[in-house]
């Protein structure tokens, strides 16, 4: 790790100034490094999706997001997600206790099935009752991915955070 020889310091607010200036450069890549950690989560839960075949028409995949935000001065918040509606749906489950998103049922049926107005409407029904009925077996691809990308993680903070690190110092 790169050590400055000296830092120059003319009195004592010319000290905090270069302090405050170190720790804004810290958080600035600290966030940077977790927004890293984010689209490599993102990436890996979309090789999840892919990998359980829950791929149709590429929805799902395309409604990922990853976004960061600071909640008070030093905490950097990371979210992961995915804005599809039925999502939810296809991570968690389905318990089978009410009736699913009838709309995203209906548009799968039209498009593999190959039906149209009321007789989609009517297959799409049965869909929607044989998984109130039956249940969803959950496929927690997000999940899949923070797990697996644990040890990445902790290695990724460290080398974005000592790199910028390094370059803040060496301009001074």
């Amino acid at each position: 790790m790169f050590v400055p020889k000296q830092i120059k310091v003319k009195g004592i607010e010319d000290l905090n100034k270069q302090i405050d200036k170190l720790a804004k450069d810290i958080r600035i890549s600290k966030r940077r490094a977790l927004k890293a950690i984010g689209e490599g989560i993102r990436a890996k839960s979309q090789e999840n999706i892919i990998g359980a075949k829950l791929v149709d028409k590429g929805d799902l995949l395309g409604s990922s997001y990853v976004s960061t935000g600071m909640q008070g001065l030093f905490r950097t918040i990371v979210e992961v997600g995915y804005k599809e509606e039925y999502a939810v749906y296809q991570h968690e489950g389905w318990n089978g206790q009410a009736l699913p998103p009838f709309q995203p049922i209906l548009e799968w049926v039209e498009r593999k099935v190959g039906l149209v107005d009321e007789e989609a409407e009517s297959f799409a029904m049965l869909v929607s009752y044989k998984l109130a009925n039956k249940g969803h077996k959950a496929e927690p691809f997000l999940e899949q991915a923070l797990d697996e990308e644990l040890s990445y993680i902790t290695r990724k903070m460290q080398q974005h955070m000592k790199a910028d690190l390094i370059r803040t110092l060496k301009k001074r």
